[in-house]
């Protein structure tokens, strides 16, 4: 569509099979994402690079082997997200990550238990929302966040599953705070809000190895929803929080 006259190009027609959920670009291509097995000429299932001025798709085909719901670039980097199980032959959980300047398929892989349908990014967090009860295999329904520069999904860092817990959440005033250590490790316990400001600085200490409780006041702090974000010598964990008035 020409932006200065609401008129659609009819010479830039890909001409899609079925429906086409999501549409981005970059530099001299769009990317595409949805139900179709065919696009710009070429049988692509669920994705498709195709070319600004001929409408035509390009040779790379990562064939997803579900539906995609949702693209979003930040700088040359690509977030897919769907109900896909598989891209480019490679598990990929309902999400992917692409270096556009290469077509690599990036080594972060987070698990979603259901459909992916939304992801953005901002200030180098990423947002994905959808119909999910788990990410990477923790109850978290429906949104996650994840910083972008730091490992984040259990592929990536040394994880032990529960490593990091706090109650109750809502909170109104105060949050009791467990973490587990193999070691003795530098502990900080940092909350952000969801344009990625640090709001404040809630644990900064030498944690024992074990089990480590901790009660947290956050009774001054204003209502809404932050992004806990616990930082050990061996893994980083993040959670949403959700404070009451």
């Amino acid at each position: 569509m020409n932006i200065n006259t609401s008129i659609p190009i009819s010479s830039w027609d890909p001409n899609a099979n079925n429906v086409v959920y999501s549409m981005v670009r970059y530099q001299n291509k769009i990317y595409a994402g949805g139900l179709f097995t065919n696009i710009g000429g070429q049988n692509r299932t669920h994705f498709a690079e195709l070319d600004t001025a001929s409408s035509s798709a390009s040779l790379w085909n990562p064939a997803p082997n579900n539906i995609v719901h949702s693209l979003f670039i930040t700088n040359d980097t690509l977030l897919i997200g769907g109900y896909f199980s598989l891209i480019e032959g490679q598990q990929r959980y309902r999400l992917a990550e692409y270096d556009l300047s290469n077509h690599s398929l990036n080594g972060w892989a987070p698990t979603f238990s259901n459909t992916v349908l939304h992801v953005s990014s901002y200030n180098g967090i990423t947002f994905i929302g959808g119909i999910y009860e788990e990410a990477d295999a923790v109850f978290h329904p429906d949104f996650a966040a994840y910083y972008l520069n730091l490992p984040q999904s259990a592929h990536e860092i040394k994880k032990d599953q529960g490593s990091f817990t706090f109650y109750p959440n809502p909170s109104h005033s105060s949050i009791t705070c467990n973490y587990n250590l193999e070691k003795s490790s530098r502990v900080t316990l940092k909350l952000f809000d969801l344009n990625g400001k640090m709001k404040m600085i809630l644990l900064d200490e030498k944690g024992n190895a074990g089990m480590n409780t901790r009660e947290v006041n956050i009774e001054e702090l204003s209502s809404g929803i932050y992004l806990l974000r616990l930082e050990t010598e061996d893994y980083i964990s993040t959670s949403k929080l959700v404070k009451l008035n």
